[in-house]
């Protein structure tokens, strides 16, 4: 496990134990992340290779999850909450300009 120190530091050091991605990429990976936790993926590669099932892929194309299914309908974001979320976007899209 880590120390404190080494839990708090988010710089890969070269000393570092490095361990090969778990799905056959190649890429190295430092053996723990910034929290002590075992890697054993890069980020993203956990699900390559795999397929949805036929049943998955059936209710993905018949939206099991809209209209009357979908667990926020009829729902309404309270006012506060609106604001939050118009307040986020702005500063989202502003960034974005910035890049630009």
């Amino acid at each position: 496990m880590l120390s404190s120190d080494e839990i708090n530091s988010t710089e890969i050091e070269d000393d570092e134990e490095k361990v090969l991605c778990a799905c056959g990429c190649g890429q190295f990976i430092s053996k723990y992340n910034r929290w002590g936790r075992k890697r054993i993926f890069v980020h993203g590669h956990n699900r390559r290779g795999k397929r949805h099932s036929k049943a998955s892929k059936k209710k993905m194309r018949n939206g099991s999850r809209k209209g009357k299914n979908h667990y926020f309908y009829g729902c309404k974001h309270p006012d506060e909450v609106k604001k939050k979320i118009g307040a986020s976007r702005k500063k989202a899209h502003a960034e974005r300009k910035k890049r630009k």
